[in-house]
């Protein structure tokens, strides 16, 4: 079977302005791809020309096997979807609501998936949707996405305004869905999210992919933010000397607090730092940030998508 998610040399611009520029990547069946990058970096865009949305300047986005442009009223039905911007019709119910939904694909026997996923995320399915909180319509707007059962799922920043307990209600169901076959192509700026689901990412940046790559090998290359503080002032030639500490800072005046930038494995760190006067220290999570330092040397692009 082809796979769900091919995209060859596929470009986009806005008239003089580029949107996307000769992206080429493909998602596995069976697989969690996140797709990561700042805001504007293109990862909307090109989430629209999988939905047939927008018509590629050149090159192709498939989805199994499927020209996404050409062939858009097939590949729909491959597809549950959640937009980043969902709007909905207010005077309806959020059972009304996704009944309407629920007419476009009758085949898919959605009422039973409906009524189970409402209840998971603590749904009331009776109120009217101008009466939601946005925490409450992204839970419409996910119940949607899944309950036609479809083979790939597009989320694009699927767990904005939910709280922790539904986020990781979420994270819990792509699991779930992952194991049972599906496919998830999972587009967020927040990589706490991905890191705990994707099993492959992809990174854009203005545009353009920086890279493609399991999520364990982008894990091993993560640089994360690493703060001593030491009892007396020392010499940290020890830390220097070391492949996996970069980027030493002194940020206070009498030498006892320095930052570093440290990538994995920690055990050398550890060792050197018992040799130290070290009275505290913070190793921060991973971020979006030192995920990116690895591949972009500047800023990211600050041109909004048109």
């Amino acid at each position: 079977m082809p796979q769900p998610v091919s995209i060859h040399k596929l470009t986009r611009y806005y008239g003089e302005h580029r949107g996307i520029i000769d992206v080429s990547f493909n998602v596995d069946e069976g697989s969690v791809f996140g797709f990561l990058g700042p805001n504007g970096a293109g990862k909307t865009t090109l989430i629209r020309h999988l939905l047939g949305i927008l018509k590629p300047s050149s090159g192709e986005a498939r989805i199994f096997g499927h020209d996404c442009w050409a062939e858009r009223a097939t590949v729909t039905g491959f597809v549950g979807f959640l937009p980043s911007d969902i709007q909905f019709q207010e005077h309806m119910t959020a059972q009304g609501l996704l009944d309407f939904y629920g007419q476009f694909r009758p085949e898919s026997g959605y009422r039973e998936r409906m009524a189970k996923l409402a209840e998971r995320f603590a749904l009331d399915l009776s109120r009217s949707v101008h009466e939601l909180s946005s925490g409450n319509r992204q839970k419409v707007g996910l119940v949607q996405a899944f309950m036609h059962d479809a083979p790939l799922l597009i989320l694009d920043e699927p767990t904005t305004g939910l709280d922790p307990l539904m986020q990781q209600e979420f994270l819990t169901l792509v699991g779930e869905e992952r194991e049972r076959g599906k496919t998830i192509f999972l587009s967020s700026h927040d990589l706490h999210e991905v890191d705990r689901v994707a099993t492959h990412v992809g990174l854009i940046r203005g545009g353009e992919l920086a890279t493609v790559d399991r999520i364990d090998d982008v894990r091993a290359r993560q640089q994360r933010r690493m703060e001593i503080m030491l009892a007396a002032p020392a010499s940290l030639d020890c830390l220097r000397q070391l492949a996996t500490v970069q980027d030493i800072t002194q940020i206070d005046a009498d030498g006892l607090r320095f930052e570093l930038r440290v990538s994995r494995p920690l055990g050398p760190v550890l060792k050197a730092l018992a040799g130290l006067p070290v009275e505290d220290l913070i190793y921060g999570v991973a971020d979006l940030e030192s995920v990116f330092i690895h591949y972009y040397n500047e800023p990211a692009d600050a041109e909004a998508e048109t």
